[in-house]
């Protein structure tokens, strides 16, 4: 993937919006308030900051990324990573358990799908099978849009709404944000938001034919195959979580569970409240 970074700032009454491309996704950022030319200066390179630290960190597609030296790593070379990468890998872990075993982004190699290949230390990351290697593109969004979101706050600005490829973390003072849940049947709710994270996953943007089945992009690690598409089954799953991260997360598991009532289960079993879902359903 070749990184791309467009920038652009546009102004309107009682807001100000950025936006552009960051590794080929667009983004838009907005603050509902008017800001002057050296505030706009100052959030861009927050942005752009934040954008190049996720391709250094995250992006697979980035040979020279940490993501991209843990899965050369051979069987039991230690390698020391950064806070930020060794922050959300222990995160994933805890989630890797929650999920008992669903969510797993060692799915990067198919014959070498093992989350417990991965150890970590303080500082320290050591494989014990060299071929497994890490995916975090069901996670990493959502992280990158967090962090957008608490530096933008850090500057100054409460309120903000941070979207990146479809995805949302947002905090307001005032009135809520209006969110509608994207929808492939044109019947997206409208939700007024006032903090956390959003996400969608579906089954209807990248696909494929296979004989009689219609394939898409995720692949359950434990049944060991790409899901297809199936009458009934979930079709499109939003999820509103604390932050943006756990959206994420949690979207992509919710797809992976396939029907209804293994997501409801899922959520029943977790007791997290706070974590709301809709689900759209295959005809």
């Amino acid at each position: 993937m070749i990184f791309l970074f467009l920038l652009g700032t546009e102004k309107a009454e009682h807001k100000t919006i950025f936006s552009g491309i960051a590794m080929t996704v667009p983004y838009r950022i907005i603050i509902p308030e008017q800001i002057s030319p050296k505030e706009q200066c100052r959030i861009d390179q927050t942005i752009r900051d934040i954008f190049w630290r996720t391709h250094l960190v995250y992006n697979k597609f980035n040979p020279f990324s940490e993501l991209s030296h843990i899965n050369q790593l051979q069987k039991d070379q230690p390698y020391t990573s950064s806070p930020l990468l060794m922050q959300l890998l222990k995160r994933v872990d805890t989630y890797v358990k929650t999920s008992r075993g669903l969510f797993d982004p060692t799915v990067e190699n198919k014959e070498a799908i093992d989350w417990s290949a991965l150890h970590f230390s303080e500082d320290k990351i050591i494989k014990s099978r060299s071929e497994t290697r890490l995916d975090l593109g069901g996670v990493a969004k959502g992280t990158t849009i967090d962090e957008l979101l608490a530096a933008i706050q850090k500057l100054g600005y409460p309120s903000v709404l941070v979207e990146w490829g479809g995805d949302f973390a947002f905090s307001t003072t005032d009135q809520p944000w209006r969110i509608e849940l994207f929808d492939p049947q044109n019947q997206g709710e409208v939700l007024e938001l006032y903090s956390g994270g959003l996400a969608t996953s579906g089954d209807y943007q990248q696909f494929w034919k296979e004989g009689e089945e219609t394939h898409f992009h995720l692949y359950h690690p434990k049944e060991k195959r790409y899901l297809a598409h199936k009458s009934g089954n979930i079709m499109s799953v939003s999820v509103l979580a604390p932050t943006a991260e756990e959206a994420d997360l949690f979207a992509t598991t919710l797809l992976l569970l396939q029907t209804e009532d293994k997501a409801n289960s899922f959520l029943s079993r977790i007791n997290r409240p706070e974590i709301r879902a809709w689900m759209k359903l295959r005809p």
